[in-house]
C-alpha cells in the first residue's frame, strides 16, 4: 500500500511535484489527462492523503471552531445548543468541513483565547456569547474569521439570532387573549443577548397591553431548570400567584413543571406556561408545551455559512429570524375567566 507521493510518482515516472498537484487541485495546474492518471493510481495503490500534511502546506485546516459560551456545565445535553450545533454540522459536512467542538470554560477567557488561536481550525462560531466578552476582541485582533449565533455583531463579525422582542410580544399577546392579567417572567441570564432582549420584550409587551407586574413577579436569572424550579417553588408557594409565565426558554419551563407538580398545581388548569425555544423539551413536556419558535438549526446553518464566506473573502452580513408561537396543551384560560 502506498503511503507516500514518490511511490505514485515512480509509478508514473513523473515528478512529485506533478502528483501533488494533480492530488491537491492545485496550486499549480495540471492537464486533465496527467490529474486522472495519477488519481486513477493513487486509487488502485491504495494512497490515503495526510490531511495534516495537505493543511500545513495548504496553510488551511478545513476545520471550523464551535465555542459554546454557555453558563452551565451539561451544556452538551442542552437541547438550545443540540439543535445549534446540529445545523452547524449539517452546513459544515455540506462544505467539506469538519468541526471541532471547544469545551474548554468561556469565563476563564485567558485560557479561552490560547486555546482556540492555536491554528487548529480556520474559522470560529460563538454559541450564545455573553454581551461583554473581550475574548472577541483578541480574535478579532489575530484576523481569524468568526460568526455569532444568538449574539449581537461584533465589528464585522456577523451575528444570527431571533427576533426575541417579536417572540415575546405572541406570547404575551396569546395569553392577553385567553384573558389572563396575572403574568409573570421567568428571565434568562440578562448577561447574555437573549436573555436581556427577552426581559426587554416581556416589560415592553406588559406595558403595551397595559399589565401590571409585581417586581417579584420577573425572577430566575438563568437559562437553567434548576433555577426555574427554584424560583417556581419559591413564586408559586404563595397565594398572591400569577395565572401564567413565561419563560425565556424551554429548559426554565421544564423546572417550572417540575415545581407546579410538587406543589400539587395543574398546568394548565390552574397555571398557564409558555417556553422559549421550541425545542425538543416543548415535546416531550406534559402536557406538551407552548413556546416560541426560534429556527435553531437554521441559525447554526447561516453562521456556519458566513464564516467559510469571510475564509474566502466575501462579504457578509448577519439576519435576524422571525419568531413564531406553537400554540400546545400548556396555556388554557384562567380560573377567574372561566368561573
Amino acid at each position: 500500500m502506498a503511503t507516500r507521493l514518490k511511490d505514485i510518482a515512480e509509478a508514473l515516472n513523473i515528478s512529485i511535484s506533478t502528483v501533488s498537484y494533480a492530488l491537491n487541485g492545485g496550486p499549480r495546474s495540471v492537464p486533465d489527462e496527467v490529474r486522472d492518471r495519477v488519481r486513477t493510481v493513487a486509487h488502485d495503490m491504495g494512497y490515503r492523503p495526510n490531511r495534516l500534511a495537505r493543511s500545513l502546506a495548504a496553510g488551511k485546516t478545513m476545520t471550523l471552531g464551535v465555542v459554546p459560551v454557555v453558563s452551565c456545565d451539561d451544556f452538551i445535553a442542552n437541547p438550545y445548543f443540540q439543535d445549534c450545533f446540529a445545523g452547524v454540522v449539517s452546513q459544515a459536512k455540506s462544505l467539506d468541513f469538519d468541526v471541532l467542538l471547544y469545551t474548554h470554560d468561556a469565563l476563564n477567557l485567558f485560557r479561552l483565547g490560547d486555546v482556540i488561536m492555536d491554528g487548529r481550525v480556520d474559522g470560529l462560531i460563538f454559541l450564545a456569547p455573553f454581551k461583554e466578552l473581550s475574548v472577541l476582541d483578541r480574535v478579532r485582533d489575530e484576523g481569524i474569521p468568526f460568526s455569532l449565533i444568538s449574539g449581537a455583531h461584533h465589528g464585522s463579525a456577523p451575528a444570527f439570532r431571533c427576533d426575541n422582542a417579536g417572540g415575546m410580544l405572541r406570547a404575551f399577546e396569546h395569553l392577553v387573549g385567553l384573558g389572563h392579567k396575572r403574568i409573570a417572567h421567568f428571565c434568562g441570564d440578562v448577561t447574555m443577548i437573549d436573555g436581556s432582549e427577552r426581559l426587554d420584550g416581556f416589560l415592553a409587551s406588559a406595558e403595551a397591553f397595559g399589565v401590571d407586574v409585581p417586581r417579584n413577579w420577573i425572577t430566575c436569572g438563568a437559562f437553567a431548570t434548576s433555577r426555574g424550579h427554584a424560583c417556581a417553588m419559591e413564586l408559586l408557594s404563595h397565594p398572591d400567584r400569577p395565572s401564567a409565565i413565561i419563560c425565556a426558554s424551554d429548559e426554565i419551563a421544564v423546572g417550572v413543571y417540575r415545581a407546579a407538580q410538587e406543589l400539587g398545581i395543574v398546568i394548565p388548569d390552574e397555571l398557564s406556561v409558555i417556553g422559549f425555544d421550541d425545542s425538543k423539551a416543548a415535546l416531550l413536556a406534559t402536557p406538551q408545551l407552548t413556546s416560541v419558535r426560534q429556527p435553531l438549526e437554521d441559525m447554526g446553518r447561516s453562521a456556519t455559512r458566513a464564516v467559510t464566506d469571510i475564509i474566502a473573502g466575501r462579504d457578509v452580513t448577519g439576519l435576524v429570524f422571525a419568531t413564531d408561537l406553537v400554540i400546545r396543551q400548556s396555556t388554557a384560560r384562567p380560573k377567574e375567566v372561566i368561573l
